[in-house]
């Protein structure tokens, strides 16, 4: 009787299955396995990225590794393909449950800042021996247009080799055949005026037979076709990933007489990449009707959203019931709860009768057997994070709830500047709830100063502000950089590129915005330009060692009112980093360490100051490789408090141990606050901010126990 009812149950989930789709087709038993994941889609500030998964099911091993971070790693045979790296796709990885195949090759669409701007932190913050639990691997392969990194600043020693993805005809391995089809913009007098004379005329000649010149390889868009290699049976669909990135390149797109060809091949399933603006074109529409019948077309709509930030929203959603003034909720905190689970879905159902279907980030396909699966690859907020944090909250209830009746007598309804909100906490490269390095100090109703700027600085922004980023990216008046490293300075060219849209925006002239950082950042600056061809014109350069001297004034003392801006040689880059600090006509006295280990120079130079930001990346049991990488521990950073006479002190850029092994050292000062990201504070509330550290510490204490989530 068991028996049956156990048949009768499955017979049903069967047909329902069958019920739902009218498209779907079957694959036979095969050993490879096709996993299509959606990394980002391109929500507010985000990058669009996809990740293909090849898994040999049958030889994957199952031995689980336990290595010295924590992590359980269970190795999986196959690889791992990666379509695009903007801005925080490192990040996204953290956010979701994929299997860790290796990532070997990386294929870039169009050549543009939203594709490449995850690069150099993927480069540059990799470990440096050889750690399997790591996605990526040391040496990387780079597909993608003509001369795509010629000016791509990496750091002095890359460790990619490029692939130029308009000669070459394809990539093969053991697992895939992926081939390449350009297709090119066409581009007018508007679009050229930020280049070269020389380039302009040779533009001209674009129509001659045979002549490409090299703008046009640079600007071009390359469509993906990757097949699975079997030597059963051909039995996987055929993946191809598109981009066409606007409406200039919508005529070579349909003239392509290689792409039809393989449109007109069945069983594919296509993944657009193309902005909805685009999407909603008829030529654009033209191309998915010319296509075989049975190929699905799914577009990766940025105006999904990103589900990926659930945990930050959960966790910035715990701390404003701490205080609603430090921690002010994200807008649109609308869909917090939601987590769709679509394990048992297929992917097309009878109501759908459009040719195309849409996806968000968290979203995967799956290919193998029967019906193709679509499921979430997003961490579930529900149960690994938010019920833990509401068992914190009753632990320390009787605490936070008698600072919560002290906090709400403060009088904090006047705005005293400066504000500072620190969009990154994070050392050395971004976790789950923190970012890395990014500090943004209002000084008045209308000015700010951007202290640092690691990769998904802008992100940060978009989700803390909402509607209202263009408008504090115009109060952007100067940015400082303490030093090149990739978790201080990628996120430079996203923020300046994002920022002259947002004067565009108004429709006035963009205000060209004082950078100030070491030597090697004019070479940035014109790297940069390669993505940003505005930059030269909006950014006015100068060297952080001009501003050594006591007495230097300069345009950026009177922009920004202040009666002193002096930076000193951090300990830290081999002495290619500094730290800074402010003294503004309304009194107050700001000082940032940026990187560096403890130095008496900065002691002078902030001394009887009202707040002291200084990095505190290590706990004293790892003092000797706090000297090795010239970095302060928990101590050191008090230490320099104290001799500084600082009063008040926020500590920052620290890694997942350093606040656990220090916990009686902070609780044991009334003057010093744990810095968390999306925290806004007036120098009023730091007089208080202090009773949060008891429950910050249990908080960071928590998540790190959490396996595979750093705080």
């Amino acid at each position: 009787m068991v028996m049956l009812l156990h048949v009768h149950i499955g017979c049903r989930r069967l047909l329902s299955r069958l019920k739902q789709t009218t498209r779907a087709r079957y694959f036979s038993d095969s050993k490879l396995k096709v996993a299509v994941n959606v990394i980002s889609s391109g929500g507010f500030g985000t990058p669009k990225s996809i990740l293909v998964n090849v898994t040999n099911t049958k030889e994957e091993r199952h031995q689980t590794t336990q290595y010295d971070s924590g992590y359980f790693y269970t190795p999986a045979v196959g690889k791992s393909y990666l379509f695009n790296c903007g801005e925080g796709t490192k990040r996204s990885f953290t956010m979701n449950m994929y299997k860790r195949n290796t990532v070997e090759d990386i294929f870039v669409t169009v050549s543009n800042w939203e594709n490449l701007g995850g690069l150099k932190g993927l480069f540059t913050e990799r470990t440096r021996y050889e750690d399997t639990s790591e996605m990526f691997r040391k040496d990387l392969r780079l597909y993608g247009p003509e001369s795509m990194l010629d000016r791509f600043y990496v750091g002095s020693a890359p460790v990619y080799s490029l692939v130029n993805a308009t000669r070459d005809m394809f990539h093969e391995d053991e697992y895939v055949q992926i081939k390449y089809i350009p297709f090119f913009p066409e581009l007018s007098v508007e679009d050229l005026k930020y280049y070269p004379a020389h380039v302009a005329e040779q533009t001209q000649n674009w129509k001659i037979e045979g002549v490409q010149p090299a703008l046009k390889q640079k600007l071009s868009s390359i469509v993906y076709i990757l097949k699975v290699l079997e030597e059963e049976s051909n039995s996987l669909p055929t993946i191809m990933i598109l981009e066409c990135p606007d409406k200039r390149y919508l005529k070579s797109l349909l003239e392509s007489e290689d792409l039809q060809k393989h449109l007109n091949e069945p069983g594919a399933y296509i993944f657009h990449l193309s902005p909805v603006s685009v999407v909603e074109d008829p030529s654009y529409k033209t191309l998915i009707n010319r296509s075989h019948a049975s190929n699905e077309h799914i577009h990766v709509d940025e105006r999904q959203g990103q589900p990926s930030q659930n945990h930050i929203r959960v966790l910035q959603k715990v701390l404003h019931e701490l205080d609603n003034k430090v921690f002010p909720l994200f807008p649109s905190h609308a869909n917090l709860d939601q987590h769709h689970d679509n394990s048992n879905q297929v992917l097309r159902s009878k109501t759908n009768t459009q040719k195309m279907l849409s996806v968000r980030c968290g979203h995967s396909l799956q290919f193998q057997n029967m019906v193709p699966r679509l499921t979430s690859t997003l961490r579930n907020p529900q149960r690994s994070f938010k019920k833990g944090m509401k068992n914190l909250k009753k632990k320390d209830e009787k605490y936070l709830q008698s600072v919560q009746e002290f906090v709400q007598k403060q009088n904090r309804d006047k705005v005293v500047y400066p504000v500072i909100l620190f969009l990154g906490t994070a050392a050395t490269k971004p976790a789950m709830l923190r970012n890395v390095t990014g500090i943004y100090l209002q000084i008045d109703p209308d000015t700010a100063i951007l202290l640092d700027c690691g990769e998904g600085t802008y992100i940060q922004m978009c989700l803390h502000f909402g509607s209202k980023t263009n408008e504090m990216l115009r109060k952007i008046k100067c940015i400082f950089i303490s030093h090149l490293h990739a978790d201080h300075i990628a996120g430079l060219a996203g923020i300046l590129k994002q920022r002259h849209l947002a004067f565009k925006e108004i429709g006035v002239p963009v205000e060209p915005v004082d950078i100030i950082g070491e030597d090697d950042m004019v070479v940035l600056r014109y790297a940069i330009a390669y993505f940003v061809p505005n930059i030269l014109e909006e950014t006015k350069m100068h060297m952080s060692r001009t501003f050594r001297s006591v007495g230097y004034s300069s345009e950026i003392h009177q922009k920004l009112k202040l009666k002193e801006l002096r930076t000193v040689k951090a300990l830290h880059n081999r002495g290619r980093a500094h730290s800074v600090s402010f003294k503004h006509e309304a009194g107050w006295h700001l000082v940032f360490s940026g990187d560096t280990m403890y130095n008496i120079n900065l002691i002078n130079l902030g001394y009887n100051c009202d707040i002291l930001i200084h990095e505190a990346t290590f706990p004293s049991t790892s003092a000797d490789f706090a000297r090795k990488s010239n970095h302060s521990t928990v101590t050191d950073a008090l230490n320099a408090s104290t001799r500084m006479k600082a009063k008040k002190t926020i500590l920052t850029h620290f890694s997942p141990k350093a606040l656990r092994y220090e916990k009686d050292l902070i609780l044991s000062r009334t003057d010093v606050t744990i810095a968390m990201d999306h925290m806004k504070v007036q120098m009023s509330d730091l007089d208080f901010t202090p009773l949060y550290n008891p429950f910050l510490l249990e908080l960071a204490e928590y998540i790190e126990k959490r396996r595979n989530i750093n705080i």
